[in-house]
């Protein structure tokens, strides 16, 4: 089996194969006259699992162009601008100097602009609003649902689906348009993908410690190990798995073996990335360092769930600015910070009088509640959290422009910044 070699999936009671190959799937997108472009919706994950499965299909040797938030970026190098870099990859992919593209698409953009029928030969799906019910009744959950049926209507005729089984907002609408979607859920017990399942239809799953794929009445072929999985706190971070096993089943789908796979998302955590506004992890002098953006709550939930399952010290939390966001929000946000955190420093100029209010609000609400600083600004509230912290200390900062907070951190990881590294071991 080569390294582009793909795991056979059976074609009993309506599972599709996967491609035998990446240089197969290729073929067939070119036989029907269709560039290999990848296309990843979600409310959140979404550039993650981008760059995941980028990072796979690259340690499989081959020529890549993402677009993100952050930009375009071919084989890993940053473009300038956005549309003229993007448009010359579609030109590579149609002269086959460069392999496979991946889309990240925006709820806001889709619903603006439209899509076009049929564009894309795998689309993916990360989640909509994990089955919160404050986050349904939110603003952005109506512009998601309204941008929805666009986005399923762009996968190509014959094209593979990637969904959540997990958010009944995606796996419903994609089920009944789709039924042999590859449905995706930590456990397969998961009710929508125990049904998918035992209909005969692909899925990924977590499956005596290992990400699997296959189906129930065909073939399963295990994947890496969770405890590998770095970047997902060796399994503790659930939303990071469901990311991994979503990469799983879009590189599966485009022909890539699961020994490829495996191999790659070991090395993940490893790519050097910097995901502003998702879930970064840093390593500091026996510290774990993570940056999460605050809002909305729901979001914030599961990464505080992850942080408290793996600690061993202290939880040291920084809270560096908040965007606008409802008052209930905000009390939540400090209610949540407030029942995890052994201390909270707060930057001064992170956000308004009444912000702040409301997050104090949400910290009373506790029965025990944190001590906590408040510094003048961010760089000092920074270096105030990392002097408070010990060893086996977690510190989370918590920012809606994390930028400046990754490029200290980064600075510190890499030995740049000597005054942060003092702080740390002082």
């Amino acid at each position: 089996m080569s390294t582009h070699d793909a795991p056979s999936l059976s074609s009993t009671s309506g599972a599709r194969r996967a491609p035998a190959s990446f240089d197969a799937w290729r073929a067939g997108q070119r036989h029907h006259a269709r560039l290999p472009v990848i296309a990843v919706a979600g409310t959140r994950g979404k550039s993650t699992v981008v760059r995941m499965v980028d990072h796979i299909f690259r340690s499989a040797g081959l020529k890549t162009c993402i677009w993100t938030d952050d930009g375009v970026e071919t084989n890993g190098l940053f473009a300038d601008g956005e549309l003229a870099p993007w448009a010359g990859a579609m030109r590579d992919l149609a002269s086959g100097t460069l392999d496979v593209a991946i889309q990240e698409l925006d709820w806001q953009t889709v619903r603006a602009v439209g899509l076009p029928q049929g564009a894309f030969p795998i689309l993916a799906v990360t989640n909509l609003c994990g089955n919160s019910d404050a986050c349904l009744a939110h603003w952005d959950a109506r512009v998601a649902l309204d941008a929805y049926p666009s986005v399923l209507s762009s996968l190509a005729p014959g094209g593979y689906l990637v969904v959540n089984a997990e958010d009944y907002a995606v796996a419903g609408p994609a089920e009944a348009r789709y039924p042999d979607a590859f449905f995706v859920g930590q456990s397969r017990e998961a009710p929508l993908l125990k049904r998918h399942l035992e209909a005969g239809y692909r899925g990924a799953w977590v499956e005596g410690e290992r990400l699997t794929v296959g189906s129930t009445e065909g073939s399963r072929t295990p994947l890496c190990r969770v405890d590998a999985l770095d970047f997902a706190l060796q399994g503790a971070a659930a939303f990071e798995v469901m990311n991994a096993l979503l990469a799983s089943a879009i590189a599966i789908s485009a022909g890539i073996s699961s020994a490829q796979v495996s191999t790659a998302l070991s090395s993940f955590g490893d790519a050097g990335r910097l995901l502003p506004g998702s879930f970064n992890l840093f390593r500091l002098h026996d510290r774990l360092a993570v940056v999460e953006r605050p809002l909305p709550s729901w979001f914030l939930r599961p990464v505080l769930r992850a942080l408290t399952t793996r600690r061993r010290g202290r939880m040291i939390a920084l809270l560096a600015g908040v965007a606008d966001g409802s008052d209930d929000d905000l009390i939540e946000v400090g209610r949540l910070i407030g029942r995890t955190s052994d201390a909270l420093v707060v930057a001064g100029d992170g956000m308004r009088a009444d912000q702040w209010e409301r997050v104090k609000q949400g910290v009373a609400l506790n029965d025990l509640v944190p001590v906590m600083f408040k510094a003048p600004d961010q760089e000092d509230a920074i270096r105030r959290a990392m002097k408070m912290a010990r060893p086996e200390d977690t510190m989370l900062f918590i920012s809606h422009r994390p930028g400046p907070i990754l490029d200290m951190l980064q600075a510190d990881e890499t030995g740049e910044d000597e005054a942060l590294t003092r702080a740390l071991i002082a």
